[in-house]
């Protein structure tokens, strides 16, 4: 697992996501890539107002297992995949866009993230692919 860079040790989603992955609906997740980028936007985050994010769950065939994916284009993007991806809310929204309501499936998505000074915001999903 790659923690998350901009973490402390009381913002660190790592943990907290392994574990409410165990707990949730993406179970027997055998890998978990957290990415984050220092990007030009986030040396200039009191511009910024929104962020890019991805998720996506995909069946690896060396492992023939589960690989769960959160990566923002800059922190603020990292940090709402990272919620987005434990929010039973969030996952139930996500689900509704997937062939029979499920996230049993391989699949992706794009998040778009309001950033208000430097606080994120909610992320909304804009564009969703399963198979």
């Amino acid at each position: 697992m790659i923690w998350h860079p901009h973490g402390t040790p009381g913002r660190c989603l790592g943990s907290f996501v392994i574990g409410q992955l165990a707990k949730g609906r993406l179970t027997g997740v055998q890998y978990l890539l957290f990415v984050s980028s220092v990007a030009a936007a986030d040396c200039l985050r009191s511009h910024q107002t929104e962020d890019f994010a991805i998720v996506a769950r995909f069946n690896d065939a060396t492992t023939d297992g589960p690989v769960v994916v959160i990566a923002g284009i800059g922190s603020n993007g990292t940090q709402a995949a990272g919620e987005f991806i434990v929010s039973p809310d969030a996952l139930d929204a996500l689900a509704r866009t997937a062939p029979h309501n499920s996230l049993n499936q391989n699949f992706e998505a794009v998040l778009k993230v309001e950033v208000v000074g430097e606080n994120t915001g909610a992320a909304t999903i804009v564009a969703s692919q399963f198979w």
